[in-house]
């Protein structure tokens, strides 16, 4: 659900004075039915009539203001979803066509709840039997998810809501206002051949399901075992609150605040010469034995920026001015900000890792590029997508260009096979004199095209690089940034790092104000001497690393250099920098032990040590909050409904689709369309392009010369380089594979030249083939 107020320009609302309440039926009522962060229930089917005439109501009662937004009941897809729910202000809202019905939500208070639509658009919301607002052409979708109660209808199941409900109705007619005040203090009548079906919540059935208690076939499915307290005191013993963030952190920040992060700095700062490629080996494993809703975890990885280190703090502090975050804005130009905007400016990062974006979740990790300009205004992952972004990338602003004939870049992240030995993906980005192409843009880009390699069991080579005019795109409105940018200068990094964003937490208030608190359970593999790498082989490159004439011999005849020259490489050393860790603004002292991070193998590796332990090392998930810390809690002393929260929803399917858009049409297909399956359960459609036909480079507006020699570059890249990593092998442990349904074998007649592009994906249970 859009958290945001649209404009609904041929919408005419009508909110009408304030009226004064009765009290709803649910004061009277024996039970009504817990809703929690925990708890949300699904219909056997579309419930609500939504193209049709329609009344729902039901009794609510709001436990908290936990200002963010939160859905009582809903159904359907965009556009134009239903949904009765409340803003983070409190103000209901019943659906994206109609945003703001002027009424709010009271707080610890049971009130009647009833919404009104006619099939000819005509809306009117109640509360406690009065009128509040009427709406005119009041649209509604009638496809989309079935009827769900306390989550919205997307496939995270997101935005729940603490609360309680009772005497649930729906109705296949507009009820009149005097009867809406009935039903507000008497239950309808059961034979009623309006009434759709009536859920009064007094207990569930034998079979775990909610029945309609109106003779109808409709039912509803809780996601974990339904509780139905008192109506009187339905929040009289406990509480559970979820929150997105706050399980680990880097700060005393209470809750949100910077993650935490394991991080290992260069002993000493690569020399100059060394900074036209970084390359290292990042170790994969499965983090918890099963999904993690919001989790947003990145493995071992680095943050290429452009060395700029002579640049002056004035300038620094605006080279952000023209960025589209005003945090990053604001952090720039703080007085005390230093040259923090050289930091910021622009990036080359990405990793393995599981990211809050994802819409097919895994167990093991999935790897995602990630490029950045214009202080993260505009960030790159795929030639067609976004980091984790669900709207494709305007033809304006593409710069991600595909080079390999072997493999596809799926935008919601590049799979793998699941494996529990710690294999290790490594990673390079080079950067490389490819022929220029910016002739559409004055020619003002430099000639380092950033090019990202990787080595593993089943693929090793070039996929794609940066066009070097990408890096040019923030200079148009900020003029600071020109000359200062990696299409121009060479990159600089400090060190190799795992970004730990986003881990959830449950909280447990008991009566007395007992806290008790749950993070998802988080583990690691050490070898037979305790120790875990998280990452090892951290290498700088020369601009003469793979040739000192790259430039020429990529449109020469001779075969390209397939290993890089080790004299033209630095090796980095690493030393562990281990930060405390916080939860609530307290010290989790057990925990920041465990994640102390050292260094390895004379520093070529970095990771965490458990002496004496051998396998998989979990962290505490329990924690009792205490005045001046969170101490380990053991799971035997942990209360029960904390015990069985979950943080993952294995029920909930993802319905959405990545579909690429109308411009790309303009760009010749060189085959149908070609589908493969990946283990995320998703599948992939792909066409091959010629490369220079790729829709990525539209906007470029290539000229016969350009196309010639970009043409005739990738052709000799594809054939001299289909198994080169252009990084040495890992001095120690094995090597990842990519799932075999990103791997792909050009057609016929299309051996080299062309490219496999994504134009869609979406889950799928259907079984479909390369």
């Amino acid at each position: 659900m859009r958290k945001f107020r649209l404009l609904i320009p041929l919408l005419i609302v009508f909110v009408l004075l304030p009226v004064q309440f009765s009290p709803s039926q649910a004061t009277a009522s024996d039970n009504c039915l817990l809703l929690n962060s925990q708890q949300y229930l699904e219909a056997n089917s579309k419930l609500i009539p939504v193209a049709d005439n329609f009344t729902v109501e039901f009794d609510f009662y709001l436990a908290k203001n936990q200002k963010d937004y939160a859905e009582i009941i809903s159904q359907g897809t965009q556009p134009n979803p239903f949904y009765l729910g409340i803003n983070p202000e409190l103000g209901i809202r019943a659906g994206d066509s109609w945003i703001d019905t002027g009424a709010k939500m009271p707080v610890k208070k049971w009130v009647h709840v009833a919404l009104t639509r006619s099939s000819s658009g005509k809306g009117v919301f109640y509360l406690d039997g009065k009128v509040v607002s009427s709406i005119n052409g009041y649209q509604l979708n009638s496809k989309g998810t079935n009827t769900r109660i306390g989550a919205q209808f997307d496939p995270s199941a997101g935005e729940r809501i603490n609360g309680c409900i009772d005497n649930l109705m729906i109705w296949k007619s507009v009820r009149s206002a005097a009867e809406v005040r009935r039903d507000g203090s008497n239950q309808p009548p059961p034979e009623d051949p309006a009434l759709v079906s009536y859920f009064d919540f007094e207990s569930g059935g034998a079979s775990g399901l909610i029945k309609s208690v109106s003779g109808s076939s409709a039912t509803l499915k809780p996601l974990t075992a339904p509780e139905f307290p008192s109506a009187s005191k339905p929040y009289s013993d406990y509480l559970v609150d979820f929150a997105n963030v706050g399980g680990l952190l880097g700060s005393t920040e209470l809750t949100g605040g910077p993650g935490f992060y394991v991080l290992a700095d260069l002993q000493t700062p690569f020399s100059d010469e060394f900074g036209s490629g970084y390359g290292w080996y990042s170790t994969a494993w499965p983090i918890s034995s099963s999904k993690i809703d919001g989790f947003q975890l990145g493995l071992s990885s680095t943050w290429i920026i452009p060395d700029n280190r002579t640049v002056s703090e004035s300038t620094a502090k605006k080279l952000c001015d023209t960025g589209t975050d005003e945090f990053l804005r604001n952090a720039v130009s703080n007085p005390n900000a230093g040259t923090y905007g050289l930091n910021l400016m622009q990036s080359i990062e990405g990793s393995l890792g599981w990211w809050g974006g994802e819409h097919f979740r895994t167990v093991f990790p999935k790897y995602m590029a990630n490029v950045t300009q214009n202080c993260y205004s505009t960030e790159l992952a795929t030639p067609g997508w976004g980091f984790f972004n669900s709207k494709p990338t305007s033809r304006a602003e593409t710069g991600i260009i595909q080079i390999s004939n072997q493999i596809v870049m799926p935008p919601d992240g590049m799979t793998f096979v699941a494996d529990n030995t710690g294999p290790q993906l490594g990673v390079t980005w080079h950067s490389l004199k490819l022929p220029r192409f910016d002739r559409a843009f004055g020619s003002e880009a430099g000639d380092n095209s950033w090019t990202l390699f990787m080595n593993s069991k089943n693929f090793k080579g070039p996929i794609a690089f940066v066009a070097p005019q990408f890096w040019v795109d923030g200079s148009k409105s900020n003029p600071l940034q020109r000359n200062l940018t990696l299409d121009k200068r060479p990159g600089q990094t400090g060190g190799l790092a795992s970004e730990w964003n986003s881990i959830p937490l449950y909280t447990y208030t008991e009566l007395g104000g007992k806290v008790v608190t749950k993070i998802p359970e988080l583990q690691f593999p050490v070898d037979s001497s305790g120790n875990f790498v998280m990452s090892r082989d951290f290498t700088s490159y020369s601009s003469k690393a793979i040739s000192p004439n790259l430039g020429k011999e990529i449109l020469g005849s001779a075969k390209l250099p397939t290993t890089p020259l080790i004299s033209e490489t630095s090796k980095g050393i690493l030393i562990g920098n281990s930060s405390m860790v916080f939860q609530g603004g307290k010290p989790l002292g057990n925990v920041a032990t465990t994640l102390e991070v050292k260094s390895f193998e004379n520093g070529n590796a970095y990771g965490f040590s458990a002496p004496g332990k051998t396998g998989l090392i979990k962290l505490p998930q329990y924690f009792l909050d205490e005045p001046s810390t969170r101490r380990e809690l053991l799971e035997s002393d942990v209360p029960a409904p904390l015990k069985i929260s979950k943080f993952t929803t294995p029920t909930s399917k993802s319905s959405f689709v990545y579909k690429y858009p109308s411009w790309w049409d303009a760009s010749p297909a060189a085959s149908r369309d070609l589908t493969t399956k990946l283990n995320d359960g998703s599948s992939v459609v792909y066409r091959w392009y010629k490369f220079v036909d790729q829709p990525a480079l539209q906007r470029f507006a290539l000229n016969a010369s350009e196309k010639k020699n970009l043409q005739k570059a990738v052709i000799k890249i594809q054939k001299d380089w289909a198994r080169s990593p252009m990084m040495a092998s890992p001095s120690k442990g094995s090597l990842i594979s990519f799932d075999s349904g990103l791997l792909t074998t050009p057609p016929k007649n299309l051996e080299y030249g062309y490219v496999p592009i994504v134009i869609k994906q979406f889950l799928s249970t259907k079984t479909t083939s390369k």
